[in-house]
């Protein structure tokens, strides 16, 4: 399914109903958060979905604008759509890498920008995106720059720097959030938060993605944690395309047991394939996200993790 399938009505009262949502926290914080803590909100990023919920966010290039997808899952901070720059004119050069003579593509951008975040004359990394339509992916080297609130839920990302916090309860929004520590590169060339998550009793390391639809977790990992593709309520789902272009199988799996911190995650599925070279890991997707508002604390080097209640039908 392609990433920029259109977006129905529903979503678009949800973009709607985001931009009203990201005016009621103020007087939350004023409320939550101790009189020495400014938060310092810097901004909000209204979002688009894809039609498998996919997060998208408009970026501009010179003057353009693209849909880009943000992935907190991903080490680098931007590249952009070969493609897409052909069609606004921009050249696209080639040059060898210091990598065994791999040609990289990149290209001079005389503007970009994301929100209030953005570059002049900038040269970036340019690839050949699989994805129709998508102009530009966004990092996590890019996006966690500061502290970032994401809310699927309400429509939005929202940006903060604090000062005076480094003790406060960041989920302004829920004083009862659970916390976890988290793991950042300390020279910050991976500035990607790595924690720890409990399945049937056992911890793993986990990563967010928001350009994830599903949690996924490598099917041999997962068996150490109890979960096989013949584990009760398990079916299999239509097989993905993975590394050298093979065909990989994908169940996906109700998890009995699974906590991050004091958060219980309960009523959840994941996906089992063979993630190849990726190793131990647990890649949580859009579909957590979605259940979940998190708040990543670069400063305090922690994650916040509330539960979304349902909204009542109207």
């Amino acid at each position: 399914m392609p990433l920029n399938a259109p977006i129905s009505s529903g979503l678009r009262l949800l973009r709607q109903f985001s931009l009203f949502a990201a005016l009621l926290p103020g007087a939350a914080m004023a409320q939550s958060l101790p009189a020495a803590c400014n938060i310092g909100e810097v901004g909000t990023l209204p979002l688009q979905f894809t039609a498998n919920m996919v997060p998208l966010v408009e970026a501009s290039i010179n003057g353009h604008a693209v849909p880009a997808l943000l992935d907190l899952g991903l080490q680098t901070a931007t590249s952009l759509d070969r493609k897409t720059l052909e069609k606004l004119g921009v050249k696209v050069r080639s040059s060898d890498s210091n990598i065994g003579g791999i040609q990289v593509l990149n290209s001079l951008i005389e503007h970009f920008a994301v929100g209030k975040i953005e570059f002049r004359r900038s040269w970036f990394v340019v690839e050949e995106f699989p994805h129709e339509g998508i102009g530009a992916k966004i990092g996590a080297n890019y996006l966690l720059r500061h502290d970032v609130e994401i809310a699927l839920d309400g429509g939005y990302l929202k940006y903060f720097k604090p000062s005076g916090c480094s003790k406060a309860q960041l989920a302004y929004w829920d004083p009862r959030a659970a916390s976890v520590p988290a793991d950042i590169d300390p020279l910050r060339k991976d500035l990607r938060p790595w924690f720890k998550v409990r399945i049937n009793g056992k911890e793993i390391s986990a990563v967010l993605s928001t350009a994830s639809a599903n949690s996924t977790i490598d099917r041999f990992t997962a068996a150490r944690m109890g979960l096989t593709p013949e584990s009760p309520g398990a079916t299999q789902e239509e097989p993905v395309t993975g590394w050298y272009e093979r065909s990989q199988p994908v169940w996906s799996v109700p998890v009995p047991q699974m906590s991050i911190g004091d958060l219980a995650v309960k009523d959840f599925r994941l996906h089992l394939m063979n993630l190849d070279l990726s190793g131990e890991m647990l890649i949580l997707g859009a579909d957590f996200l979605r259940q979940h508002r998190v708040y990543i604390a670069m400063g305090q080097r922690k994650i916040y993790f509330s539960k979304v209640e349902p909204r009542p039908e109207p």
